[in-house]
């Protein structure tokens, strides 16, 4: 999905506060706490090639 929408499995289309970063997404977690939802995501980022001298 694109900006603060994100499509996930059983729950459908979701808006979230914050614009994610459009990277892969590795997981994701869902919790309710005093009647309130949270999301916590886990991205894949891989880091380019480093040269060392």
């Amino acid at each position: 999905m694109q900006g603060n929408y994100i499509k996930l499995p059983r729950v459908g289309i979701v808006k979230t506060y914050e614009i994610l970063p459009s990277m892969p997404v590795k997981n994701v977690r869902r919790s309710k706490r005093a009647n309130n939802w949270y999301i916590s995501f886990t991205y894949l980022h891989t880091i380019g090639s480093q040269k060392r001298i």
